[in-house]
């Protein structure tokens, strides 16, 4: 589900967005979208509204904020990497072939 995030200030946010529009060459894109939400905070601008599930989830492990809440912990597999076994070998270098 999509956030549901609005701009509080529709005409300053037009505004940065036509600014977006003018400085890079491809919109939409993940960096045109990027600079144009910071710039739009930097000047004053906020966000009001219901942020997505998916996006809760992500901004409670960057922040390291769970809070009691269980439903938006992350799980073990999104915590932890995958553990990778050492070879028993390791490999050979070109220099003590070759040498």
């Amino acid at each position: 589900m999509p956030s549901r995030l609005q701009p509080t200030d529709p005409d300053l946010y037009a505004a940065m967005k036509r600014a977006a529009k003018q400085k890079f060459t491809v919109w939409p894109s993940v960096y045109a979208s990027a600079w144009l939400v910071k710039q739009y905070k930097d000047a004053g601008g906020r966000f009001e509204g219901e942020r997505s599930e998916h996006s809760r989830l992500k901004h409670n492990i960057r922040h390291n904020n769970y809070g009691t809440d269980t439903r938006y912990w992350p799980s073990r597999a999104e915590v932890q990497s995958p553990i990778v076994p050492m070879p028993k070998t390791l490999p050979v270098s070109k220099a003590k072939v070759t040498g």
